[in-house]
């Protein structure tokens, strides 16, 4: 069969890896729509592993170290051609996940990862190891509601600065630290009265747990749950804040700068050339850094990469 397997998962949850599948789809169907079938592994498991039979070359998304090697293991086995892209940092998990990650990585056709470090890493364990960005520019956006909107122009009115972050849901890393360093970004935002901190939440778990550590949602603080579109979040503010412990090629980023907002990011992973980076965000004067520099001159040089176009060409020339 002529065509390419896609398996993974879309929205809902909005999350990096199922927003860039969905956007993966929605640009191959423009361009190639008889190029691909795709499966949501989540609804349809039996489905997925029973088309790897009559499929060539299969490309999975999952941030799953086991379904990663399991995949890879079958399409080995059946002499098939298996694409991985891993969403996330190589490394990043505990010892167990971690060997899942590197034999997945072997027994793949072509594993593909999301930044500079990683392919240093996935090199040695496969030579046709590849990066390739994860962010697919699209036009497609659902609006926020009217109810949401007139509360952010408030909100915006009562901050001299406004910063904006996100998290598709609660997480922690292997060393029981949060993933994505919001309690630390509303610690540092403490320090200054002008400052007030926008947090994109669709899944609702981060207000307990800010509740919890701060006794109460502290003033300067709007929580946004529930799906909603984090681009149309950016507008209304000075800077978003990625102050995560580990990544792959965050979608959010790449947005930012995609509508000219400044991007404070953790040095954690290799970071596109426009980010304002920081290694220890308690010492980080945020506000301090937009007086001195209000622009962000670079915004958009970091999109250079045709991430679909590249993924067509891996495709085709493998079928």
């Amino acid at each position: 069969m002529n065509k390419i397997l896609i398996l993974g998962r879309i929205p809902p949850p909005n999350g990096g890896v199922t927003v860039h599948v969905s956007r993966l789809l929605d640009a191959l169907e423009q361009r190639e729509p008889d190029y691909f079938e795709f499966i949501d592994f989540r609804k349809k498991p039996f489905k997925a592993f029973l088309q790897l039979l009559r499929y060539q070359v299969v490309h999975l998304h999952s941030s799953s170290p086991y379904l990663q090697v399991v995949v890879a293991f079958v399409c080995k086995l059946l002499g098939k051609k298996a694409m991985i892209t891993f969403h996330g940092n190589m490394g990043r998990y505990g010892i167990r996940k971690n060997v899942a990650v590197k034999l997945a990585v072997r027994l793949s056709f072509i594993p593909v990862v999301l930044n500079a470090g990683s392919l240093q890493k996935a090199g040695k364990l496969n030579k046709r190891a590849i990066q390739i960005s994860a962010f697919i520019s699209s036009s497609i956006c659902t609006e926020l509601n009217p109810q949401l909107l007139e509360k952010l122009h408030r909100f915006r009115k009562k901050h001299e600065f406004l910063f904006c972050t996100n998290a598709w849901k609660l997480t922690f890393d292997k060393h029981g630290n949060e993933t994505y360093g919001i309690s630390g970004i509303i610690h540092n935002l403490e320090k200054t009265t002008q400052a007030g901190l926008i947090i994109s939440d669709p899944s609702g778990s981060y207000k307990a747990y800010i509740q919890n550590i701060f006794g109460v949602i502290p003033g300067n603080v709007f929580i946004i749950s529930g799906q909603h579109d984090f681009r149309n979040v950016l507008p209304f503010c000075d800077a978003f804040i990625r102050n995560t412990t580990t990544d792959g090629d965050s979608l959010s980023v790449h947005e930012a700068m995609e509508q000219h907002v400044i991007v404070f990011a953790s040095d954690c992973v290799m970071r596109p050339a426009a980010c304002r980076l920081f290694s220890d965000i308690e010492v980080v004067d945020f506000v301090g850094e937009l007086r001195l520099s209000p622009s962000l001159k670079n915004a958009g040089s970091d999109h250079h990469e045709d991430a679909v176009e590249t993924l067509l060409n891996l495709y085709k020339t493998h079928l």
